[in-house]
């Protein structure tokens, strides 16, 4: 069996998709084989993301604007740079 890709996050509305309704795992590539682990899901009626990180095992739920701010999470910086990927 042929082991899937990983995908690259291009935005957040890339990241609505992905994530609408259903519980995703994704990671962001930190140094070299190093990763921080996420599970994300979107609900559009709240227009929140809920994040569990698996490192510390701490859950948060978001607006789209948190997502993209460094005070609430590392996701947006990650998706900018081009280190955030489904599983």
């Amino acid at each position: 069996m042929k082991k899937k890709r990983p995908v690259m996050v291009k935005n957040l509305e890339h990241l609505r998709k992905l994530t609408n309704g259903k519980s995703k795992k994704f990671h962001i590539r930190l140094i070299g084989w190093i990763k921080s682990v996420k599970r994300i899901k979107y609900d559009a009626k709240l227009d929140r993301f809920s994040v569990f990180n698996e490192t510390d095992n701490t859950r948060q739920l978001l607006t789209p604007d948190e997502m993209m701010d460094k005070n609430f999470t590392n996701i947006g910086e990650a998706i900018n740079k081009r280190a955030f990927y489904s599983n």
